[in-house]
C-alpha cells in the first residue's frame, strides 16, 4: 500500500498497539487523531495485521499444546 513495503505496516502497527490479555489494543493513531479522521488504507492495513497476527498467534498456541 501507498508503496511502502510490508515491514513498515508491520512496524508502525507495534509501535501503536500492544498486546493485552484480550488480543491488541490501541495505544493511538500514528497521527494522533481519532478513527474517524484516520483514511480508510490505514484502518484497513491495521485491521488486516491485527487479525493475521491472531491467527499466528493462535496456531503458535495449537503447536505449543501439542507439544
Amino acid at each position: 500500500m501507498d508503496g511502502r513495503p510490508c515491514p513498515y505496516w508491520i512496524t508502525l502497527f507495534l509501535l501503536c498497539h500492544r498486546r493485552a490479555a484480550g488480543g491488541w489494543e490501541r495505544m493511538e493513531w500514528p497521527d494522533g487523531a481519532p478513527l474517524l479522521r484516520q483514511g480508510w488504507p490505514l484502518v484497513t492495513i491495521f485491521r488486516v495485521i491485527c487479525e493475521e497476527s491472531e491467527e499466528i498467534i493462535a496456531e503458535q498456541q495449537r503447536r505449543a499444546a501439542r507439544l
